[in-house]
């Protein structure tokens, strides 16, 4: 038998219970981005109009230096 738990400590174990499940959506988030720019960088390879598209998009919103580096290859490096 266990004896019931505080206010504090429902509210504590709520906190937990909450602070994993941003956890785990979080990483979701970072997978699902992972997978969709994937299929994205594919798809530029095989169609070059998506690929000049993709270009342009890129160069208009993608604007810090560390970040234009990674697509150097796309968007001409810095």
């Amino acid at each position: 038998m266990s004896l019931p738990l505080t206010d504090d400590q429902r509210n504590a174990r709520r906190q937990l219970d909450d602070a994993r499940q941003a956890f785990r959506d979080r990483k979701r988030d970072a997978r699902r981005k992972i997978v969709a720019g994937a299929v994205v960088l594919r798809h530029a390879n095989h169609d070059p109009a998506f690929k000049a598209l993709l270009q342009l998009v890129l160069q208009q919103h993608v604007t810090r230096p560390i970040d234009r580096q990674l697509f150097a290859d796309l968007i001409g490096g810095e």
